[in-house]
């Protein structure tokens, strides 16, 4: 369990949703909510192909953070809800985070590639928040916290954390289906052939592992459901849902409130945090 919460924290506080979790720390059933409401969709008029589907996606988001030019950090933020959420982290004593703010800070090259980023994840019940600060081959958290990639050589590009990287993996995987393992992608169009809603589903082999009754469950998949502003390209709410064997699925992660801007700096505290980053590698 120890090791599943490291984990879970540190792709929470990367911003990719994580398309292959198993075990759970229990869930609330959720019925499957509409991706849009019928009278914004109009005609099939988008591609079917599972890859154009991951392109549109991909090419969303490029046009969304390409809409706030190039000067200064660019910052990302967004709610999460996390239904499940039950326990205490074992490094720092803290409840888990059910409720809370994400907030990433990106300093980019001329090229476009990270250079510095700077995680601020804020429990919006309890006001306990996590920071982080990230230079290429350096990290610094505060509190200090067990991960198991301390070095993290590379950091994915902010687009990686706009339903992208889930979506491309499934596309990828129902274009090279094999056995158990394979992924599924479907989308809903405005009518002039603005994405709406983009959905998919990663399914493998049964996993058996006990939820938080202490009974044994099967999940056979993982769902994600992401949904735009087709006029910006904004995402503005994404679901994740564990897929049960017998057809139950389980909301387990729900994003909302997406934001986007450029900044002229983050907030001193972060800053702070960067200033000794540098210092202690000195």
């Amino acid at each position: 369990m120890r090791e599943w919460i490291s984990t879970h924290r540190h792709m929470l506080l990367l911003g990719l949703a994580v398309w292959f979790l198993v075990i759970p720390l229990g869930f609330i059933l959720r019925g499957i909510p509409t991706a849009v409401a019928a009278a914004e969709v109009g005609p099939p008029v988008g591609p079917e192909d599972p890859l154009e589907i991951a392109a549109k996606v991909r090419q969303a988001g490029e046009r969304w953070l390409a809409s706030l030019g190039d000067d200064g950090w660019l910052y990302l933020a967004r709610k999460f809800d996390n239904p499940y959420a039950q326990g205490v982290d074992p490094d720092v004593g803290w409840p888990l985070f059910r409720l809370y703010l994400e907030e990433l800070w990106f300093q980019l090259d001329t090229g476009g590639n990270v250079v510095t980023v700077l995680i601020r994840t804020t429990d919006l019940e309890r006001g306990n928040a996590y920071r982080l600060a990230w230079e290429p081959g350096r990290i610094l958290r505060e509190p200090d916290w067990a991960d198991e990639f301390p070095a993290w050589p590379d950091f994915p590009p902010p687009i990686d954390g706009l339903c992208t990287l889930g979506i491309e993996e499934a596309a990828r995987l129902a274009v090279a289906r094999q056995g158990e393992t394979f992924g599924l992608v479907t989308a809903q169009w405005a009518p002039d052939g603005d994405l709406l809603s983009a959905t998919a589903e990663i399914r493998h082999p049964p996993v058996t592992v006990p939820d938080f009754t202490g009974k044994p469950d099967t999940y056979v998949g993982t769902k994600t459901v992401c949904r735009w502003d087709p006029a910006t390209g904004a995402l503005t709410e994404s679901e994740y849902w564990l897929l049960a064997s017998n057809g139950t699925e389980f909301l387990m992660t729900r994003g909302f409130d997406y934001q986007a801007a450029r900044v002229l700096s983050p907030p001193g505290d972060m800053m702070d945090l960067l200033d000794q980053l540098r210092a202690e590698q000195k």
